[in-house]
């Protein structure tokens, strides 16, 4: 008589940023302290408007973000949607840990990529608002236009093509 193993149940292996209510999409009620008039919140403390956007934006071309943008969403919605989820959390990761302007990116879960700064900011705020729509104003990245411009683009090219 052959034994036959018994099958073990997959686990899910991925990480998780946010809790499963979270990536789900119900809102989750919580009491958060505005900040004050002119300030940013992050986790623990109020950051001036002016000094996050010199540290957000200091050397982001709009133009380019936005071009950045619409190849990273074609690349994107290419992928399998876990594949996706994995790239936005570690992208996720790294961004907070710190950037670097003259770094040259490259994610585990996307290894035949290599990213520039801009190219890097494109895939993070794209794969998050590909796979958590409802999670993007937790990145506190004021990119929403160039998004659109870049979503606007690829309809155009859609319409262009039928």
């Amino acid at each position: 008589m052959i034994r036959r193993k018994k099958k073990k149940a997959r686990q899910d292996l991925s990480m998780l940023l946010f809790s499963h209510e979270e990536m789900s999409g119900s809102e989750i009620t919580k009491i958060e302290e505005k900040p004050k008039e002119g300030m940013i919140s992050f986790a623990e403390d109020d950051v001036p408007m002016d000094e996050y956007q010199e540290q957000v934006s200091f050397s982001i071309d709009s133009g380019i973000l936005a071009k950045e943008m619409f190849f990273a969403i074609r690349h994107l919605k290419r992928l399998d949607i876990n594949q996706v989820r994995m790239a936005a959390m570690e992208m996720a990761m790294i961004w907070q840990d710190g950037k670097n302007l003259k770094e040259c990116y490259t994610i585990q879960s996307i290894p035949d990529l290599k990213m520039d700064y801009h190219q890097f900011i494109a895939y993070y705020y794209c794969s998050f608002n590909l796979v958590f729509p409802n999670m993007i104003d937790k990145l506190k990245l004021p990119y929403e236009r160039e998004y659109q411009q870049a979503m606007n683009e690829i309809g155009v090219m859609r319409g262009a093509i039928s």
